[in-house]
């Protein structure tokens, strides 16, 4: 289901269990973004993590979470085992002290560890990570404090960067064996 508007929340517990549900600007996409943006309602976390209990992939605008929730709605995202998008805009000043509180900076590396969080890709205007199952996509992603919108989109099935991580894991693993045979020969 499609919705270009943002309906109030005892209306979405009329809606039955959705395969995709989408609150947002028709003009997402586009040159305006940011202007149809600022005219979103604000979907806070009591409705997100409604719709994520309840609609099997949810793509919604202008989500206002803090650090603990988006750690919160990873979580779900990773122990649930049937394959779900969930696709969020969010300003990059949220999602920048989102990565803060994490400990994940603009220094960190490709495939670097920190804490359940890998950093798979990090460019001028995408942040690939994964967190435990979850792989999570930010586009439009600036480190500066802004209030323009970054599109995130969390899934927990593999990406294509997943082969990329698998190659690196399968490298690591083997320098391991390495260095444990090399401590066995002396």
């Amino acid at each position: 289901m499609d919705l270009g508007f943002h309906p109030e929340i005892e209306q979405f517990l009329l809606f039955p269990p959705l395969d995709e549900l989408k609150i947002n600007s028709t003009a997402r996409n586009r040159i305006g973004f940011r202007d149809n943006y600022d005219n979103t309602p604000n979907i806070f976390s009591n409705l997100l993590f409604m719709l994520l209990g309840k609609d099997k992939n949810v793509n919604v605008d202008n989500v206002q979470l803090t650090s603990d929730e988006w750690l919160n709605v990873l979580k779900i995202m990773s122990v649930d085992n049937s394959d779900r998008t969930v696709q969020l805009a969010v300003t990059r000043s949220t999602i920048a002290r989102w990565m803060r509180d994490c400990k994940i900076t603009q220094a960190c590396k490709a495939h670097q560890i920190v804490g359940d969080f890998t950093n798979l890709q990090a460019s001028s205007a995408l942040l690939e990570l994964r967190y435990r199952k979850c792989w999570i996509s930010i586009q439009r992603f600036a480190w500066k404090e802004s209030d323009l919108p970054a599109l995130v989109e969390l899934t927990n099935f593999e990406k294509p960067t997943a082969d990329m991580l698998d190659e690196f894991d399968d490298e690591m693993m083997c320098r391991m064996m390495m260095s444990d045979d090399v401590y066995d020969m002396f």
